[in-house]
């Protein structure tokens, strides 16, 4: 009796990484039920065929569209935790309907792709050398013997905090050099796990511009719409002062606390995006683009879960980067075609960008691009309303609510 209390939802809806679209029905044995919290966005073990597979929990269910006997048990839970947010499972599904594809590949696509092959969702560790007491206060003449543990350890002395296998490799340090002054107990290693954040800046080194009336009058409208669901254009010929807009947006909102992804259309772009922000943020940059390594999107990817990074920079694949206090994402250069992604699961990073925006409620959007944002594609049942503001050394044409003015203007919607 007690057994049954503790597992309301006897059956899980699972997604596989397969050309179906469809989920495949699993029991939750008891044994598990009873030790584990099974929740949707967790990627577990399952029987399929006559092998094994990874998928990812979508819903529980009290029951099962076939016959119970017939309905295998899961193998095993592989996350104690969600690595699908409720946020991004419900973009997932979304997508899977607005583009007719596989539900299972579209949330295989939101993963990293070391989470795709089984990897845990947790930073990566690197053993670290530190000297212990005696190593610390040896000193490096008794060592002239053995120059090369000389070096290793006059390295370390210099680095009471540690010093990294990586850098004691950059170092040139012997690695058999270390463990011989690990035998003689002069030195200990210890595992630390690698948090390293992408780019971090102690200081401004840029001061913010002066703004004019124009730029102010924006701000203030944009900063009005950040605490829900709205889409911004905001449009400028080059020198418009259009950037720093929604500089000074992302200033007030991590002020707050909040989270930003910026999309850009190309890899080319993220080295200028990110020297942008280095000059201006004293926070915490990610980036994630296909010329990382899995390990580094990996990294990048936790760094944005946990909300230690602040700032999002990436392509087409960070539209599904999670970001638990995401306020605002910003797609720069909305009409470059680089947003389209055509090969496997196809679809359009721009119209999943709005999307999400509209999921999580609260996130504002806006759009940086040459032309007036086009018609989308159905991003969402209701029409949205777009702001058009057209900052500095240019004629100033802004709507809100369809009104420009005295002049009335048909509202733009998704449709």
């Amino acid at each position: 009796m007690q057994e049954a209390l503790l597992t309301p939802y006897p059956f899980i809806k699972v997604a596989l990484p397969i050309p179906m679209r469809t989920l495949f029905d699993y029991k939750v044995p008891k044994a598990i039920a009873l030790r584990h919290e099974l929740k949707p966005g967790m990627r577990i073990k399952v029987p399929f065929g006559k092998s094994s597979r990874l998928g990812v929990i979508v819903a529980l269910s009290e029951t099962s569209d076939w016959d119970s006997e017939q309905v295998k048990p899961l193998t095993s839970l592989h996350d104690e935790s969600p690595v699908i947010t409720t946020e991004l499972m419900a973009l997932c599904e979304w997508d899977a309907r607005y583009y007719h594809h596989p539900i299972g590949d579209v949330i295989f696509h939101a993963l990293p792709v070391l989470l795709r092959k089984g990897e845990n969702a947790e930073f990566r560790t690197e053993n670290w050398w530190l000297a212990t007491p005696e190593g610390q206060n040896l000193p490096l003449e008794q060592l002239s013997r053995a120059p090369r543990q000389q070096d290793f350890l006059r390295a370390v002395q210099q680095h009471p905090n540690g010093l990294s296998q990586h850098a004691a490799s950059v170092l040139d340090l012997a690695p058999a050099a270390g463990k011989s002054l690990e035998e003689k107990g002069l030195l200990r290693r210890e595992p630390r796990s690698f948090n390293k954040s992408g780019e971090k800046h102690s200081h401004q080194t840029q001061v913010p511009p002066t703004l004019n009336p124009e730029q102010a009058l924006a701000i203030e409208e944009l900063l009005d719409s950040r605490h829900h669901f709205h889409v911004s254009l905001l449009d400028g010929v080059t020198g418009s002062g259009k950037t720093e807009v929604f500089l000074r947006l992302m200033e007030r909102l991590i002020e707050e606390g909040k989270q930003i992804l910026v999309m850009v259309p190309e890899i080319g772009l993220t080295p200028q995006t990110l020297k942008r922000f280095e000059v201006r943020f004293n926070t915490d940059i990610v980036l994630m683009h296909s010329n990382m390594s899995d390990r580094e999107r990996l990294d990048a990817w936790l760094l944005a879960a946990n909300g230690h990074a602040k700032i999002i920079i990436g392509t087409r694949s960070a539209a599904f980067i999670p970001a638990p206090n995401l306020g605002l994402i910003v797609i720069d250069e909305e009409h470059d075609s680089s947003y389209k992604q055509h090969e496997g699961f196809r679809y359009h990073a721009r119209d999943l960008a709005i999307k999400r925006a509209s999921v999580s409620g609260h996130s504002c959007l806006v759009s940086i691009g040459h032309a007036i944002l086009r018609k989308l594609n159905q991003c969402s049942a209701e029409k949205v309303l777009l702001d058009k503001i057209t900052s500095a050394r240019r004629k100033r044409s802004h709507s809100r609510n369809g009104k420009s003015g005295s002049a009335r203007q048909k509202p733009y919607s998704w449709f």
